[in-house]
């Protein structure tokens, strides 16, 4: 009897590379990869509808199943490397600097080649719907991806990959400022919503174009509940006044800087669990300067 688990595909072997591309939806070789992957849900497949129909034979029987559009989204989750993250940071943000601004005529998508170890699938025209950083108490800081394709092609052979050897950024690496003063935080989330219209294909089984929506930047800081955080952050909730924040992570001379100058708290809400300490959770949106504007987020990257 044959070994089937000679044929079993384990995490550890799956590999991410993303390249950027010139002509938006033309494939590139990826140059940059994964190299600490979470998780993978990367999607590539045919969509089927079953037509109903009055036939005269099998061969025209065989026609009721067509192909009404193709299926490529991208998905993923990994750890924080600086070396790996440039790319999908200006994609996320939809500009080459990272000051917040959107040029998305000249920034192109990028392509994302995954390597399942039996199969590789490309997705080429790849635009970031969610990016969102988290960072934990006594944890690594983690990326987890969201985007879509505009195609996608299956394979057996993948790109080599070349690996970063940047440090993984951490949760103690974290320096957070908020209204001009420094808090220590259990938790912080940032999440970066571009609200992509993910299903415009007109006259076309695939993508032809990925409008972006209104961007929508959040935090969730989870702090402990202490007299000096109700003071402020409860007052901040309750009178719609925003604040900047800046989330600082910096190890060996690399590092993220993400700043939100004009941070509006809208929820703010007390955690207890049996006899551990109490802790806080607030939620806010960061706002622009003024209408029209895209400063409501800026980011420096340090890395090799």
């Amino acid at each position: 009897m044959a070994d089937y688990t000679a044929n079993l595909a384990s995490l550890s072997k799956y590999r991410i590379g993303i390249g950027q591309e010139t002509t938006a939806g033309s494939a590139v070789t990826p140059t940059v990869f994964s190299s600490l992957l979470l998780d993978e849900n990367c999607d590539g497949h045919p969509n089927y509808e079953e037509v109903e129909a009055i036939t005269g034979g099998f061969a025209q029987e065989s026609q009721r199943r067509l192909i009404t559009h193709n299926v490529a989204d991208v998905a993923w989750s990994q750890l924080a490397r600086p070396g790996e993250m440039n790319m999908l940071l200006q994609q996320a943000l939809g500009n080459t600097t990272l000051d917040g601004s959107r040029d998305l005529s000249t920034l192109k998508p990028i392509t994302v080649e995954v390597d399942r170890l039996h199969e590789v699938l490309t997705f080429a025209g790849v635009r970031i719907d969610e990016l969102t950083i988290s960072s934990r108490a006594q944890e690594a800081m983690r990326i987890d991806v969201n985007g879509v394709a505009m195609s996608f092609a299956r394979g057996t052979s993948a790109t080599s990959p070349s690996w970063n050897s940047d440090h993984v950024l951490r949760h103690g690496d974290l320096a957070l400022t908020f209204g001009g003063s420094t808090y220590a935080v259990n938790e912080i989330e940032i999440k970066i919503a571009n609200n992509i219209d993910r299903e415009k294909r007109q006259n076309s089984v695939n993508r032809l174009a990925i409008p972006f929506g209104p961007r929508i930047v959040t935090a969730r800081l989870v702090m402990d509940w202490n007299a000096q955080n109700k003071a402020t952050f409860q007052d901040l909730v309750h009178s719609g006044v925003t604040a900047a924040l800046s989330a600082v992570w910096t190890r060996n001379n690399m590092g993220l800087t993400i700043a939100l100058p004009y941070l509006m708290l809208l929820g703010e809400q007390p955690q207890g669990k049996g006899r551990g300490l109490a802790t806080w959770s607030v939620v806010g949106t960061a706002m622009a300067s003024a209408i029209g504007e895209d400063d409501e987020i800026s980011m420096t990257l340090d890395a090799t």
